[in-house]
Order: C-alpha cells, then structure tokens, then sequence
C-alpha cells in the first residue's frame, strides 16, 4: 500500500472552504441540510457531514486523505501515513471480510507519537481501520471493535461517506482560523467526529452550561466574607480548611449555595467552545441554502426571460440602440409593452446613480421583461451576469388580474444591483467571506425570533440565503447614508418589512461592513445630492428629470406607497 502523508491546509479568512472551488458538487443532488429543535450540536454535526457527502462527488483517494485527516486529529499528530499488513494480520482480514455481511475495505495507520507521550521519546505505532464502504454501520462510526476469534485484533469502524463529511468539515473550520492545536477544542471535535457524544447518557454535554452573569457575579460575598451568617444558618461549628482555602463566592439569598470560580471559567471556556461549533454549523446551514439557491437559478437559466425574444418591434429595437445605459450594460433589451416615452426618465436615473455613486465592475446585462412567471419584481442570474427588471407596477397588476405580483417592479433595480455586487465585485462571493458572516449569523436569530411571530413559512429559507441578507443590508445601507430613489424602496418600507426590521440592531455592523468595502461611498452622496439640487438648493431630484412624471400612491399592504409613474 502507498504510504501517504497528512496534508495540512492552508489558513485563509475566508468562509469560502465549502464553495465550489473547494468541493466538487454534484448538482443533481436533492440533498437537503435541515434541522429540527430537537437536535443539539452533536446531531447537527452529524447530519452536517452527512449532507455534505450527498451533494458532493468524492473518489476513494479523497476518502483516504480524510482518514488521515480524522487519524491526525484524533491521534494529535502530523506524522501519519498508511502501512501493510504482515501475513499474520492478512488471514486475520479475510476472516474479517468473510464474517462481515457487507462490503469493508481494511486498513493500517502507522503514525508517530510525540515526545510529550513518555519519557523514551517518540514511538511508531500504528492502529487498524475498517472502513465500511457501504455506510451500514454508521451509528459505530469512530467506535473500536475486535473479533472473538482474535481478541487481539482491534480496529475501529469508520463510514466511508460519513468520513469524507467530518474530515471536510475540520479542513474547513482550520480554513476558517479555529485552532485545533487548543486541546480542550480538540477534544470536543474528537468526540463529536467519533462517536462517543453519540451515547443518550451524554446528551447533556452537547448544551450550554449556566453561567451567572458577571454582574451579578461580582456583586455575591466571599464566604469568609460572610462567615458568621453562614455558620448561624448552616449550623456548623467551623468552616474547614479546603474551604477557606477555595473561599468560594455564595448566595445568601439562595440557601449560601457555594460558587467556585474554577468551575465558572471551566463552564464559561466550554460554553465559547461550543458556542464557536454551532456558530459554524449555522454557517454552514446558510451555505446550504446559498447552494440550493444557486441550484436553483442554474436551472431558470434556459428561462426565455434571459434571452432576447424573437420579435422586437424596431421602435423598441431603436430605444434599445440609443439609450445611454449602453455606457454601464454589455447589452440591453426591453420588453414590447415598455413606454418607450418613459425610458429616458429611468435611464437618467440609472445613469446618474451608475456615473456617480454605485460601485462598477464588469458590466452586466439589463433586461426589462415581465416576471410573473417567476412570481419576482426582479432577479439576477449570476452565471449569466443578468440584471433583469419588471418594468411594471401595482396598477399594471391589476389590470392584467395578476395575482401572484405586487409592489413596484423598478424598485428592485437596486437590491438586484446589490446581488451583482455580491457575485461580481470581489475575488470570491462576499456573501460567503467569513467578513460577512457576523451579519448572517445575527440576521438569521433575528429572523427566525420574527418567525414565530410573524408567519414566513417557506419564505424563511429564501430570506436566510446569504446573498439575499447581502442585498437587503446593501440597500439598508445605501438608504441609511441619504441614497433615495424611485429605483428602490422607501425609507419606511425599510422600517417597517419584517425582512428588513430584522437588521434593526445589526445597522452598526452593516455600516461598517460597506464602509471597508466601498469608502468613498458615502462622499458620493454629497454629489448625488448637488447633482439633484434645483436653483433654490432644494432637494428635489424629480424636476431635473427629462420630464416631471406624477406621483402615484400605491397601497402594498399595510404599507402606502409614492412612486414616480414612469
């Protein structure tokens, strides 16, 4: 057998170790990471590595790199590679293969331990590995087994696909900064990853501990502190040795029930531990859904709404030649029904906006098409860089007794653009940067607090992707530095949408986030703004239009409404 050793990955800050670039998806995988309220951090782990080597495509190679991967953890060393059996060992494997009743493939992990073990410094040993090549046996999986026959002969259980989840979830999280070389970390991964959180009896240990708060921590008296009233109520003679030694913290008000802070720090360093796991599982989770979401528009890429349709009249192919959005599009194309009187009302504001305030990378295409089909005001394709805009609003719904629209379909131009941004300004997907993830995490809580308030049903995992959290908070903070528009929402819709009343307390985080990202932004809203200034320095942008359109006030709901009818 060819002796491979351990790869350890590199570091980056990027939670991008899950992307595409990094695992091979199978995209015709139906798979499905979900969890319920009964589950705790061990299951979730579970049934994360679980997912992960559905949607995946792996080769036996990729398998036996993650055993060394899950080896090297679990044996806490980088010297690992795979031996041969001796013929002794040999007749001892086919007896194995032959009382099995599915198919296994054996296996020998030599590795060497470090000096810290003993006194006689470092020693090669070695440890046997069954792997089940079937997954039957995953509820042993890490568990160690020997045969009656040879007592002796003692190896432990491994899935074959379960194997490739686990290793792919630890190269991840050293991806992602955590620190592995920390042995209380460590450990919890160990036993998370082979089994023994498994058990019922240790169910508990997979929930935050009780901690009390620092405050009121503070606030309680020493016990020699308070000797006199605990003996008075204890009835004790004396407090003992050991005790005046710890002095613990009590709670007169609680019986003097003793607090000992070794025990407190010891609850507070486990709590950050399991904290930092599930942080990552629900990471992990959103990943999912940004997966299934991407699946998703893979398959509206044959849609007729990316193409353009067969028949243009030559008044509609003419508006489409001239206009000035020519300048920031690769290509445009609208719909027959547009009033090409109008046109030249939204091109002055898409142009002002692209020329003077928002970012630019590699320009997309823009297409004014009717939605309905796909029930959206607006959508952007990634793969095919496609800004695409439902040119009509409430009123045209109406009339056409379309039931399954409401709302403006050009105030979607900016949470669109807010998606090409997401997918085209960076090296990777800023939506999936470890940057971004404090908000995701954050808005995901409070969403999921909404929900049970305010019923989302299916539309809660579309609010969770994490592109779609990326351009909400992008039009928050384009609204919050003074950007308005008719290309986008109004300020109290912002208020009042429980989608976006979700980032209520993460505007600080948001902010800051843009800010690094895009600086000069909020300068260029000074010049948005003079841009917009009548003669008597007023802000009223409507009358520098190619023509003054009126105001309609549409009622979406609760919510009423002002938009320009162009």
């Amino acid at each position: 057998m060819i002796s491979r050793k351990i790869k350890m990955k590199g570091m980056n800050k990027m939670f991008t170790s899950l992307s595409k670039n990094n695992l091979n998806i199978d995209h015709e995988s139906k798979a499905k990471l979900t969890f319920t309220t009964k589950d705790n951090i061990y299951t979730k782990y579970r049934k994360t590595a679980d997912y992960l080597s559905k949607i995946a495509t792996f080769s036996e190679e990729d398998v036996m790199d993650s055993i060394l991967e899950l080896e090297s953890l679990y044996l806490n060393t980088e010297d690992i590679n795979f031996g041969t059996f001796d013929a002794e060992e040999e007749v001892k494997i086919d007896y194995l293969k032959f009382a099995m009743e599915h198919p296994i493939k054996v296996l020998k992990v030599v590795y060497t331990t470090p000096p810290t073990y003993g006194t006689e410094g470092s020693k090669i040993l070695s440890e046997n590995i069954l792997l089940d090549l079937e997954n039957k046996y995953q509820r042993r999986n890490g568990e160690v087994y020997h045969i009656n026959k040879y007592p002796d002969f003692k190896f432990r259980f491994l899935s074959y696909s379960r194997t490739f989840g686990y290793a792919h979830i630890i190269r991840t999280m050293r991806d992602e900064g955590i620190d592995f070389s920390t042995i209380k970390i460590a450990h919890t991964i160990k036993k998370l990853t082979y089994g023994s959180g498994n058990k019922k009896a240790n169910c508990l240990q997979w929930n935050l501990d009780e901690v009390i708060p620092k405050d009121k921590w503070d606030k309680l008296p020493r016990l020699l502190d308070v000797e006199e009233d605990y003996l008075s109520y204890s009835g004790a003679r004396c407090i003992s040795s050991s005790l005046k030694n710890e002095n613990p913290r009590v709670d007169p008000n609680n019986g003097y029930q003793f607090y000992l802070e070794k025990y407190r720090n010891r609850s507070i360093d486990r709590n950050k531990i399991l904290t930092e796991l599930d942080n990552f599982i629900r990471r992990t989770y959103l990943w999912s859904l940004q997966v299934q979401y991407d699946r998703n528009q893979e398959k509206i890429t044959r849609s007729p709404a990316w193409i353009d349709k067969k028949h243009i009249s030559l008044s509609t192919k003419e508006a489409m030649k001239n206009s000035s959005m020519n300048k920031f599009f690769s290509h445009l194309e609208f719909d027959n029904d547009v009033d090409l009187s109008k046109v030249p009302t939204f091109s002055k504001e898409v142009c002002l906006l692209i020329d003077n305030f928002l970012p630019k990378t590699s320009h997309p295409v823009l297409r004014l098409r009717k939605l309905g089909n796909h029930k959206a005001l607006g959508m952007y394709v990634p793969v095919l860089n496609t800004i695409v805009v439902d040119f009509r609003d409430d009123n045209d719904f109406q009339k056409q007794h379309l039931s399954t629209l409401s709302g403006i379909g050009i105030q979607s131009f900016i949470h669109e653009y807010g998606h090409y941004l997401d997918y085209k300004y960076g090296s990777s997907v800023l939506s999936q940067r470890q940057e971004f993830s404090k908000i995701t995490l954050k808005y995901q809580e409070n969403i999921t607090n909404l929900a049970k308030e305010i019923p989302l049903g299916h539309k809660l995992e579309y609010l969770l992707t994490p592109t779609e959290i990326f351009a909400r908070a992008w039009e928050l903070y384009v609204s919050s530095i003074g950007l308005s528009s008719p290309l986008m929402k109004t300020k109290d819709t912002y208020k009042i949408l429980p989608e976006y009343y979700a980032f209520s307390d993460i505007k600080p985080e948001i902010n800051s986030y843009f800010r690094n990202i895009f600086p000069d932004l909020e300068d260029k809203i000074t010049v948005i703004n003079n841009l917009r200034d009548d003669s008597n320095g007023t802000n009223n942008y409507e009358n520098k239009l190619s023509y003054n359109p009126p105001l309609l006030e549409i009622q979406s709901g609760n919510i009423g409404i002002l938009s320009f009818d162009i």
